[in-house]
């Protein structure tokens, strides 16, 4: 192997991403670090690479060189190939449970506005029969508990009170502005978690996605919650409307504040609002350095460690999402009649859960798709949200081209995350 024929370079002002993609392995480094690993070949020594490299720059010593070489091949940069075994999915962690389609808001990129479902609720028997059926899996597996806004129905707390005696965690997505006085200590009695929705650091920004006067009833139930030692979560939907705010809202949120693009689904004006994947990218990266733009990244230590790589999403393995009718799909996202494996009032969630449309879309991994193929970051990527390219393209073997994103992304993380390898 010589590293011209694997190993991709990128530059971000002085410093170097050097990408083994098909190990895959990095390694960050300075300009003499890449002229150095660009000598490298299989059939040469590390001492001939570093007595070539010492004739053109003679101001290193052996030692340093061989040194720096020694910890690009305990980085693997020098690997062979990972030889992919057949996929094996990840085990079910997390079930949407969407307890109703109604809500007290009319949000205007709202993607519950198109599913497509029956107008039946399930019962409280039918929650507790699939919560039983939850609590005997393992690992154990999270709720949940989403809408529309959840806080309208009532069922919400008793099937959240029942999934806590069956000792199951329960997450809380909500819109926060039915969270009050008299109901924030019996929420955070049920719910270890609570995912709320941001639009914008004030109320002229948040206002014009939700409506006039609910964000004072977000920001006066966040601080309830979080004066009762809640954990809080936000999350905004970035668009061209208020990608100026990012920055805004970070100072004003801190760690607990995450972000994602507008999906083109629901009942958004997605044409007028979208960014590109550039676009998000650049709305990101000048708002704040603490920003992290690529989620998997969080926990790509322990992938890289255990030299595991990333073929695919959680849809359909990882993550699995109950309409309020009680019809079964492969990601909350994904609700949509071609992805329905089946209704829990009909089978055993197993049965749905091992379906054949359930198991076609769990082996769907990057190698179905048609952009995600031969791209150098297949393999740390896995073919990014799938339900992004379902929604962007229609078809499940196509990727979107909000990809962009992801390639700047990581390498933008990768660069900035990993510890920089000189060669001084």
């Amino acid at each position: 192997m010589a590293f011209s024929d694997v190993c991709k370079v990128y530059r971000q002002g002085e410093k170097f991403l050097v990408l083994n993609p098909t190990v895959p392995s990095w390694l960050v480094t300075n300009i003499n670090g890449v002229l150095l690993l660009k000598l490298y070949s299989e059939e040469k020594s590390f001492e001939s690479i570093a007595e070539e490299f010492r004739v053109h720059v003679p101001e290193f010593s052996s030692e340093a060189v061989l040194k720096f070489l020694e910890r690009a091949k305990s980085e693997r940069l020098f690997s062979k190939p990972t030889q992919l075994e057949d996929y094996k999915p990840f085990p079910l962690r997390d079930v949407y449970l969407n307890m109703t389609a109604r809500c007290n808001l009319r949000c205007i990129y709202c993607v519950n506005n198109l599913r497509v479902e029956e107008r039946r609720e399930l019962s409280f028997e039918d929650y507790r029969r699939v919560l039983d059926e939850i609590a005997a899996m393992k690992p154990a597996v999270e709720i949940i508990i989403t809408g529309g806004e959840p806080l309208t129905s009532p069922l919400t707390i008793p099937v959240a009170e029942y999934a806590n005696e069956l000792g199951l965690k329960c997450t809380l997505l909500t819109n926060a502005t039915l969270i009050n006085a008299d109901n924030f200590e019996t929420l955070t009695k049920l719910f270890c978690r609570f995912q709320i929705s941001v639009d914008g650091s004030n109320a002229a920004i948040h206002d014009f996605y939700r409506g006039k006067g609910n964000y004072a009833k977000t920001e006066r139930a966040i601080e309830l919650l979080q004066n009762h030692g809640a954990e809080v979560k936000l999350m905004m939907v970035v668009t061209k409307r208020n990608m100026s705010d990012v920055a805004n809202v970070t100072k004003k949120w801190g760690k607990m504040i995450d972000f994602q693009p507008l999906f083109p689904t629901g009942n958004a004006n997605y044409d007028a609002l979208k960014l590109s994947g550039q676009e998000y990218f650049d709305a990101m990266t000048n708002a704040s350095e603490d920003i992290r733009l690529y989620e998997f990244l969080q926990t790509i230590g322990k992938h890289y460690a255990t030299k595991k790589t990333l073929l695919k999403c959680s849809v359909g393995e990882g993550q699995i999402s109950i309409s309020h009718s009680g019809d079964v799909y492969p990601c909350a996202l994904l609700h949509n009649p071609k992805f329905k494996a089946g209704n829990i009032t009909e089978n055993t969630l197993a049965e749905i859960y091992n379906s054949p449309t359930m198991n076609r879309i769990k082996f769907h991994t990057a190698d179905h798709i048609d952009k995600c193929r031969d791209c150098e970051f297949k393999l740390i990527c896995g073919g990014s949200c799938q339900a992004r390219n379902f929604l962007e393209t229609g078809d499940l073997d196509r990727a979107g081209d909000f990809c962009e994103y992801n390639k700047l992304a990581i390498i933008h993380e990768l660069i900035n995350t990993v510890e920089l390898s000189e060669l001084q």
